[in-house]
Order: structure tokens, then sequence, then C-alpha cells
């Protein structure tokens, strides 16, 4: 969307960086439609963002479900993603040098691979609650909207509201008399169950990882029962084939880490 007084539509799409074309927040493009039922919104991708989109070479994706606050989150992170080498050779018809998994790093976690995870998972937990807030202004804003979803550019993280989501959070805005948070919406105390193999092979998407790593999140005050769901949780988080094959093949390994974090 843009202005009416900005440049036409084609020069803009030309021109990624023209002033006129600036990224807007989606109540500023939302003020003219009263009847929003479902809403999908897609917001820039940023160059320093861990993705696959920007040949970084490492993978990093999240998605995260709120009502009032955090319900779950679940992470997919890898240090190197790229294509196999028998992808490589057939795409080339001829060999090529060197097979994967050469070499066998440790299966364990070293503190120093722990720390660059917990960053991870901090990022993506800050990236959620900022978007989280977003969603808290459209809603209020918004009073016929069901169910609302907030993507990027670089493909990286979604947050999800269902209908009942949306309505647990429209009730809890009516009845707090607390000041609405400035920047993203407080993370609670939470549980993270971690998976980590140092070489992941895909073979029927054809790709590697090395340092796969997924870690489901959930506040630390859940119900056994829906901490039984964390295996259905995390295979229905994303949608593209390979993820879906490196979460399966990291859960079939038993031997998974358990860590709790602070509110903040």
């Amino acid at each position: 969307m843009v202005s009416r007084k900005s440049k036409s539509c084609s020069h803009c799409a030309d021109d990624d960086d023209d002033e006129d074309n600036s990224f807007k927040l989606p109540n500023q493009l939302l003020n003219n439609f009263k009847e929003i039922r479902s809403l999908a919104v897609k917001l820039p991708g940023l160059h320093g963002d861990i993705s696959s989109q920007n040949g970084s070479g490492a993978l990093l994706k999240w998605k995260a479900e709120f009502g009032k606050e955090l319900e779950s989150c679940v992470i997919l992170g890898a240090t190197g993603f790229r294509e196999s080498e028998q992808k490589q050779k057939n795409q080339l018809g001829k060999e090529s040098s060197g097979k994967d998994g050469e070499i066998s790093p440790p299966a364990n976690l070293t503190n120093k691979q722990l720390k660059k995870r917990v960053v991870w998972t901090i990022s993506c937990l800050i990236a959620s609650s900022a978007r989280h807030h977003m969603l808290k202004q459209i809603i209020a804003l918004n009073r016929m909207i069901r169910d609302v979803k907030i993507s990027d550019g670089s493909k990286q993280g979604t947050i999800q509201m269902t209908e009942r989501q949306v309505v647990e959070l429209r009730k809890e805005m009516m009845n707090s008399t607390t000041v609405v948070e400035p920047e993203r919406t407080k993370v609670p105390a939470v549980t993270i169950k971690m998976w980590y193999l140092p070489v992941l092979e895909l073979p029927e998407s054809g790709c590697v990882m090395r340092g796969a790593t997924l870690a489901v999140i959930r506040p630390a005050v859940t119900t056994a029962v829906e901490k039984d769901d964390d295996v259905s949780l995390a295979m229905g988080a994303f949608e593209e084939k390979c993820m879906g094959e490196a979460v399966r093949k990291l859960i079939d390994r038993k031997k998974s880490y358990t860590l709790e974090m602070n509110s903040f």
C-alpha cells in the first residue's frame, strides 16, 4: 500500500529505498477498514536475519502462539544449512569431492554451543513478544478480528493467534488497568526442551544441517497435558518439507536437554 501522494506503485516497486515506500505500522494502513475478520501481516526482512533466504549459510526459524501472553514457541536452528553432496551430484551429473559427515563432531552440546542456542532462544522470544505488542494495538482498534498472523520477508519467524486467543487477549486488555508495554509483551518464565544433532542429513529433502537444534518452549506454569503434546506442537510448526523432515528426525533422537529461563 502507498499513499495517494506518493509516486506510482510501479515506480515504487523498482525502488525499495524510496522514502515514500517506507514501511508503515499496520494500524497506519488499516484506518479505512472497519470489518476485518482475518488479517495476515508480512514485515520487511532484515539483512541481519539468520535465514536460508539471505545466503548466510545458517538457519533460524521460529513459530510462536500467544493468547494474553506466550503459550508456545518452536525454534529450529542450524549453524550450517546446504544441499547434500548427493543432490549436488545429481544436479551436476558428475562426482563431487568430499562426503557429507566426513568429520564427526561431538554428539553433545558444549557450553559454548549451548550459550549460542540460548542467545537464539532469547532473540526469537524478544522478536515474537514485540510482534505480540503490535497485535495488541491492531486488535484494540479492530473489534471484529478473529484470527491474525504476522510473518516476515526473511521467512524467519511467525506469530499466530486463533479466535480463542484473540478473544482471550481482548478480554485481558478490557479488564486491565496496567500501562501497555512500550515495546513488547513481557515473556513469562519458561521451560525449554531441546534436541540437538551435530550433523543431520535430510535424504527426502536433499539437504544437510550442521548444529541442528530444535527447541520447544512453553510457560513454566503449564498443565501436564500441554507438556505431553510437545511433539505434536513441533511437528506442526513449519510448512516447508525440509523443516518438517528435520523436526521429525530430531525428535526421533530420544536424548533431549531441559532448560529453564526466568521472565524478562
